[in-house]
């Protein structure tokens, strides 16, 4: 996703013609004023993650929360007053802590925005902001300046903004670079300071292992802070899913990583990652159902509206899950888990397992990778659960000693997968439906796509099991055209 580009600009900055760079058509837009507060924490925690509170008495509370992994910048507004709502407190709360948010500045801005559309179209390529914008703190005028903010619309290319950027370059403007503004040099050099939780930075040959996977763990950690807002404020689907992955990847990176102190605490921040990580799964599990549903439903041929009374459902137990998520969310325990993590990842590491720089030919590369391709194969057909948490420790593992030597780790890794395999066997092995998924896997329809169509056949729940190997039986038995039939009787 392409970011928003913010230039500085002198008050006498005069815009240069922009359609001979692009090969767009530039059409006048409107002008805006806008005014409203800027709110933070006095330590001003929103400023340095890069997130932003502004209140407008016409619109209510803006939130805007910063890019993590992928998930691009989200801004939402919610209605609201001048005192500071529950629900704008809740969304940011992992940025913020418990520290109270407070009125900073007034901004008044007066933008001129140009528009660049191609021919024939009438949705924007690109939005030029021309900007002018005054900061009072009080009644004290405390700065006035002008930027240029280039953001993307639809259709828009790295190389149009690119373009565009240069050129305004060439009149005078300066880029600010991702995330900068003027507005930072106005609150102070603590505003350009990093966040309370920082993804560190990357590790170098040489460091070792602890030090490897410690590092791994503080960038995990930092997008968990972005990604619980970004679920708060709108709990798309994306997000919710990255959030659960970044949680299975904590939790294995801590499984693995030698500093960890083996302390109540410890293990109590441990089982509450776990349960925070199988409600988000829940939340992407019914997400996964609905799509499901829609492709068993075109894949045997029902009526649409046959499937609207379980989409229903599902849409239903969505809500559901999505209110148990922000509920766990918001528990104490939850915070003072992520509160725990922080200080461990910033542990001094042991210097044991040194990585060193000479294993640089591949080879210890090339055995990680055979390492990796064992523990996959020997997890096909295991729970869920169990093989995601391994192999995301298996991803911890082989970022972290990648281009190791060392035979040690690898030995260690071994009996680590050993056990694991252990443990999934015979959790398998307890399990009924284990035979019931081997033999719809071979049907030529896929086991939840089957347990969706007989879902859509009418079948209750409780008789799942039995539904889906009548629909695989069918299915392979009589082929499409029959099946189908079957299926929408």
């Amino acid at each position: 996703m392409l970011s928003p580009r913010r230039l500085q600009v002198p008050a006498a900055f005069t815009a240069p013609a922009l359609d001979e760079v692009t090969g767009l058509e530039v059409m006048p837009g409107r002008t805006e004023n806008r005014r409203s507060a800027l709110y933070d924490t006095e330590e001003l925690d929103l400023t340095r993650w890069g997130a932003r509170i502004e209140h407008d008495t016409q619109q209510g509370w803006r939130i805007e929360i910063p890019r993590v992994a992928s998930i691009d910048r989200q801004v939402r507004v919610l209605p609201g007053g001048a005192s500071v709502p529950a629900q704008v407190r809740r969304t940011v709360r992992a940025l913020t802590g418990d520290r109270r948010l407070r009125r900073l500045v007034r901004l008044d801005v007066h933008a001129v925005i140009t528009l660049l559309v191609a021919s024939g179209q009438d949705e924007p390529v690109l939005l030029i902001a021309d900007e002018e914008v005054s900061v009072t703190e009080g009644r004290r005028l405390v700065a006035r300046f002008r930027e240029q903010v280039i953001r993307p619309g639809s259709g828009a290319t790295q190389a149009r903004l690119d373009a565009v950027e240069a050129r305004l370059c060439e009149a005078g403007a300066v880029p600010l670079g991702p995330g900068s503004s003027r507005l930072l040099d106005v609150l102070g050099p603590r505003a350009s300071s990093p966040p309370a939780v920082t993804a560190g930075d990357d590790p170098e040959p040489g460091d070792s292992l602890s030090e490897v996977v410690g590092s791994r763990l503080r960038r995990t950690l930092h997008a968990l802070f972005l990604l619980d807002a970004h679920v708060r404020l709108h709990g798309q689907e994306q997000a919710v899913a990255a959030y659960a992955a970044e949680l299975r990847y904590l939790r294995a990176g801590l499984r693995v990583w030698d500093e960890l102190p083996q302390t109540p605490a410890v293990e109590a921040t441990l089982d509450t990652l776990s349960e925070l990580q199988q409600v988000a799964d829940d939340v992407v599990a019914v997400d996964a159902r609905l799509v499901r549903i829609s492709g068993a439903a075109a894949r045997v041929g029902l009526d649409p509206a046959r499937s609207r009374p379980l989409e229903g459902r599902i849409e239903r137990d969505r809500v559901g899950a999505a209110k148990a998520l922000l509920g766990r969310m918001d528990r104490p325990d939850a915070q003072q888990a992520f509160d725990t993590v922080g200080p461990l990842t910033r542990l001094p590491s042991s210097p044991r397992d040194s990585l060193p720089a000479a294993a640089a030919d591949g080879a210890a590369q090339r055995r990680w990778t055979l390492l990796r391709d064992e523990g996959e194969a020997g997890l096909t057909g295991q729970p869920s659960e169990q093989r995601d948490l391994l192999l995301a420790e298996l991803g911890v593992l082989c970022d972290a000693v990648g281009d190791t030597t060392d035979g040690a780790s690898v030995k260690r890794f071994r009996k680590r997968l050993a056990r694991h395999r252990d443990a999934l066997t015979r959790a398998a092995q307890s399990q009924d439906t284990v035979t019931w998924l081997r033999s719809t896997a071979v049907t030529g329809l896929g086991a939840e796509e089957a347990f969706d169509a007989g879902q859509l056949a009418g079948v209750e729940r409780l008789a799942a099991v039995e539904a889906v190997t009548q629909v695989a039986t069918t299915w392979k038995r009589l082929g499409r055209p029959k099946a189908t039939r079957w299926l929408g009787e």
